[in-house]
């Protein structure tokens, strides 16, 4: 009877087998429930079985394929933890950036602009005045606002006089200021912590049915912020 004698080399074709099996299962938990190890990991396990491998040869070829097989699933593994990494990393940048947008725009105001309208139904007094309303667009509040209004009183004299805006910031939205205009033509400037001016132009007049006609543009960075109405009120130029 021929004895049995153990040999290492004997495991072989069953660790093979197994280490195929064990690469194929952990790739599908990983990719089911998002577990990704540290960069380098499997570089590290894809070494050590090289090594294992090359100090414990086999001349099966089935064997052979098994850790060929395994060698390409590690691979596979570490590009696309690799890839995962650089990913979440761009989200991090991203939303890092955001932050910084986010707290420079309460900060100056970011894009936010404002104008100036007044309530055409609100007219009163001898001669009619409007009370003047500022509107505030954008995501965040404007700082250190102060407005300067000019009104031509007639073809020599030009009345200028600062617009009461409280502390200087201008939440979004809608609110009156406590000032009011008659009819003509007048101009507004706006200054705020992130730059200016704001050009306005604001033209009230009586139409034929006896309603007020109230005509509007504002301009600012060269180019056209709003506009209420279809007269050319003068800034187009500023925009070119």
């Amino acid at each position: 009877m021929k004895k049995f004698v153990f040999r290492a080399s004997n495991l072989l074709p069953l660790i093979s087998s197994f280490a195929v099996l064990l690469a194929i299962g952990w790739g599908i938990f990983g990719w089911h429930y998002g577990f990704h190890p540290p960069i380098g990991t499997y570089v590290a396990i894809l070494g050590a079985l090289a090594a294992a491998v090359t100090f414990w040869p086999t001349r099966k070829r089935w064997v052979k394929t098994c850790w060929v097989m395994v060698f390409f699933l590690l691979t596979f593994f570490e590009i696309r933890n690799l890839l995962w990494d650089r990913s979440e990393h761009e989200k991090e940048f991203q939303s890092m950036v955001a932050k910084m947008s986010d707290t420079l725009g309460q900060l100056t105001g970011g894009d936010t602009y404002c104008y100036f309208m007044v309530a055409p139904n609100l007219g009163s007094g001898n001669p009619v005045t409007y009370p003047l309303s500022v509107w505030v667009r954008g995501k965040y509040p404007m700082r250190s606002a102060s407005s300067q209004i000019q009104t031509l009183l007639n073809r020599n004299q030009v009345q200028m006089i600062s617009l009461p805006l409280g502390d200087g910031t201008l939440l979004p939205g809608v609110r009156s200021i406590g000032y009011s205009i008659g009819l003509g033509r007048h101009s507004i400037s706006t200054w705020s912590v992130s730059g200016g001016p704001i050009n306005e132009i604001i033209d009230l007049s009586i139409d034929s049915h006896g309603a007020l006609d109230q005509e509007i543009e504002v301009w600012g960075d060269g180019k056209q912020l709003f506009k209420e109405g279809n007269k050319d009120l003068g800034f187009a130029k500023l925009g070119k």
